[in-house]
């Protein structure tokens, strides 16, 4: 059964450090080999490829793993270009970053979608107010075709009477035909002409 007693924070930090050195290393095309000699070269601390694959070595537990000390931390992070912090704690500070990452490209999404929305809201706007028009439009040019159509059989009807009277009646009829017909073409023009 394997021990699932928590990590200290030792052991923590070593593997918040072995994973950032590595990270940083690779980043660097820096082979363990070649950290391990500007280690020496650079800080007069001598270790070997085999002592560095330990330190990194932590990420996967504590078998095999060899404890860092703080001179070799600051010189490996000297060498690396990081803070000691950066090291210690990567994966919150690089989960701070990427999360103001995704919540920035997320904004950004929401900002983008919300002005689509907007103009296809116009644009359904624009369409509705067209197709309203296009409807009255329709009702009106019936209106007026059914009118002419009226004051077309009321003429003849008037050509047709030979009763004064009637043909009187009919004239009033037809003249008040004739004015609501000049009423719908005028208000049919002005509905046209509106954009």
């Amino acid at each position: 059964m394997q021990d699932r007693r928590k990590p200290t924070l030792d052991e923590v930090a070593e593997r918040s450090f072995g994973v950032a050195m590595r990270a940083a290393r690779n980043r660097m095309r820096l082979s363990q080999t070649a950290l391990a000699q500007e280690l020496e070269r650079r800080h007069g601390i001598r270790l070997d490829g085999t002592a560095i694959t330990r330190i990194e070595r932590r990420i996967h537990g504590n078998e095999g793993a060899r404890a860092i000390r703080l001179g070799e931390a600051v010189a490996i992070a000297s060498i690396l270009e990081l803070s000691l912090d950066e090291l210690v704690e990567p994966g919150l500070d690089q989960q701070l970053r990427d999360a103001r990452l995704r919540v920035e490209a997320a904004e950004a999404q929401a900002a983008a979608a919300r002005q689509a929305a907007a103009q296809a809201r116009e644009h359904l706007d624009q369409l509705e107010l067209m197709a309203a028009k296009h409807t009255r439009q329709v009702e009106l040019e019936a209106e007026l075709g059914a009118l002419q159509d009226e004051i077309y059989d009321l003429a003849a009807a008037l050509e047709a009477a030979g009763d004064p009277a009637r043909a009187t009646e009919l004239a009033e009829r037809l003249r008040d035909m004739t004015d609501e017909e000049t009423r719908l073409a005028a208000q049919l023009r002005d509905f046209v002409a509106i954009p």
